[in-house]
């Protein structure tokens, strides 16, 4: 889909589209020539994701950046991700993961994710889909998880 396109579907206008490629939240199309871009269901998924972070939660570019290079960055961890998601909907600062007084809470969420085999990594597991965060591809590829 054209620019024009995204910004229909996404409900942005493309001033802001441009703007928010031009500062990194949100990925460039893939270029078709010079200059035109073509853009798909991910980039429709991610403004909207970006809308949201500005609108209800009042983000700025470097939080949403922050929060949108983990999702997109491959050796990142469901777990992490989540964690992440928490953390910005809730407005904790990010090291409080690693706070000495909480490791009786984060060994008890480990031991559910063990009783259960859940990893909290991506990849497939037995006939499951992967789930990532603020992302969805077509039908049964990849599910949404909006943080």
């Amino acid at each position: 889909m054209k620019l024009s396109e995204l910004a229909a579907q996404s409900g942005v206008s493309t001033s802001t589209l441009k703007h928010w490629i031009r500062v990194g939240i949100l990925p460039p199309g893939q270029l078709r020539n010079k200059t035109t871009a073509v853009y798909d269901q991910h980039h429709v998924d991610r403004a909207l994701l970006i809308l949201l972070m500005r609108e209800d939660f009042r983000a700025s570019v470097s939080d949403i950046r922050a929060l949108t290079s983990l999702i997109d960055a491959e050796d990142t961890d469901t777990l992490e991700v989540m964690n992440a998601c928490q953390a910005f909907a809730l407005g904790t600062p990010s090291d409080i993961a690693d706070a000495p007084e909480l490791a009786p809470f984060r060994e008890r969420a480990h031991e559910l994710m063990r009783r259960r085999d859940w990893r909290g990594t991506r990849g497939r597991r037995s006939g499951r889909s992967p789930t990532r965060c603020g992302r969805h591809r077509g039908s049964g590829s990849t599910t949404t998880s909006t943080c």
